[in-house]
This record gives C-alpha cells, sequence and structure tokens, in this order.
C-alpha cells in the first residue's frame, strides 16, 4: 500500500508539554503516522514561558488536561497563561479543545468562534480566540 501522505511542510510545525512523557507520546504518534521526525519540533515548556516561534503570525491550537494535570480551581495559572497568550502571541490565532464550556471566562477573552466538536465520547467546544496586545474595550 502507498503512503498516500504528502510529508512535506511549507509551515514550520511546534509542539510543547511541560510532561516529557507527554512529549514521548507524541513523537511517538508522529512516527506511527509515519510521518519524518522533522515534522514536528517537540520541546519541553512550561506554558507559561511559551513564546510565538520565529513567525509574527500563526496558529496555536491546544487541548488543555481538563482538570487532569491542572486542579480545576488553579484560576490564577488561566490568568497567567492568557497574559502571556496576550504578550507574546499577538497577531496569532489562538483555538483551545476544550470540555469546559466556561472555559473563555477563565481566560477572560471573548472567543470570536465556538465550534461543537467531540473528543472521542466527550462533548467538547474549539473556542477561536485573535490575539491582540491592545484591549478592545473602549477606553
Amino acid at each position: 500500500m502507498n503512503n498516500l501522505i504528502d510529508t512535506s511542510l511549507e509551515t514550520p510545525l511546534f509542539g510543547s508539554d511541560i510532561d516529557g512523557q507527554v512529549i514521548q507520546a507524541a513523537q511517538s504518534n508522529l512516527s506511527r503516522a509515519k510521518l519524518p521526525s522533522s515534522s514536528i519540533q517537540f520541546r519541553l515548556k512550561n506554558a507559561l514561558q511559551a513564546t510565538a516561534p520565529c513567525a509574527q503570525a500563526g496558529f496555536l491550537i491546544t487541548n488543555p488536561p481538563y482538570g487532569e494535570r491542572l486542579g480545576a480551581e488553579d484560576e490564577a495559572f488561566w490568568r497567567e497563561w492568557s497574559s502571556v497568550l496576550k504578550n507574546n502571541f499577538s497577531g496569532w490565532q489562538v483555538h483551545v479543545i476544550t470540555n469546559d464550556m466556561d472555559f473563555p471566562k477563565k481566560l477572560r477573552l471573548k472567543p470570536n468562534r465556538r465550534t461543537p466538536i467531540f473528543n472521542g465520547d466527550i462533548e467538547c467546544r474549539l473556542f477561536g480566540f485573535e490575539m491582540v496586545s491592545d484591549s478592545y474595550r473602549q477606553k
């Protein structure tokens, strides 16, 4: 059977997580997909230290751990992460897959899109945010 996947990429892809086992699992998935290891550059990194890689605009897509690795009460983390996104990813589109329908409130951001999706049998939303360094609020 021929491999029908085009493994050439015009756009660099990056993946990161604070947990090395998650990075190893992602690399294993990349291998199982029969994609070259150079298809995605993986980094061990805390989300609160994230910076936009080599581009002034792009897409950040994330699937937070649904409270399993972060406590549901960890509101301070979400506020800090929101600041990181606004400061380090201005001009980018950020998309978050979560089963927490109130997730945008944790970030204190208003999504410009809310797309219903399923992650396995879990009903979720794909929230889309446009990152800007300035506030949209009237002064």
